[in-house]
């Protein structure tokens, strides 16, 4: 499935929005392992905030409320699109942890997505704590 890979930036008022489209589906790779705490864990190979991420791991908190639309595979996809962005701004930090959430993830078509996500210092994964629909980042249709 290809999805055309498009940066836009709308203006309303003041604020500026980047919305970021997927540019293909890439096959989710098999398991590395489970967590204690049950996340999956894949390779992921990629460079965000400037870091060398190898792994990903990925909490399961999405299939209970979301698992009729999103899947790890999604997910996966999903992460390479923070390589577009040189440096993300941390929303908030809790000891060694820093927790970030991408808005208007678009996976080809209207319907936004938004993915928190979180990097531990000194650490080489990247975690993501969910992804879901946000009908408030709707592209018009």
């Amino acid at each position: 499935m290809l999805h055309p890979l498009v940066f836009l930036t709308i203006e309303k008022g003041k604020k500026k929005k980047k919305l970021i489209y997927m540019k293909r589906m890439k096959k989710l790779p098999p398991i590395l392992y489970v967590t204690n705490e049950g996340r999956r864990v894949y390779e992921f190979h990629a460079i965000i905030n400037k870091r060398q991420i190898v792994e990903i791991h990925i909490d399961p908190h999405y299939e209970e409320e979301h698992g009729d639309y999103m899947n790890d595979e999604i997910i996966y996809n999903f992460a390479f699109e923070l390589e577009k962005e040189e440096l993300w701004k941390s929303e908030e930090r809790k000891g060694e942890w820093e927790y970030y959430s991408v808005h208007s993830l678009f996976r080809g078509d209207w319907r936004a997505y938004e993915m928190p996500w979180c990097l531990k210092d000194r650490a080489n994964f990247l975690g993501i704590r969910s992804c879901y629909r946000r009908s408030k980042y709707d592209k018009e249709h």
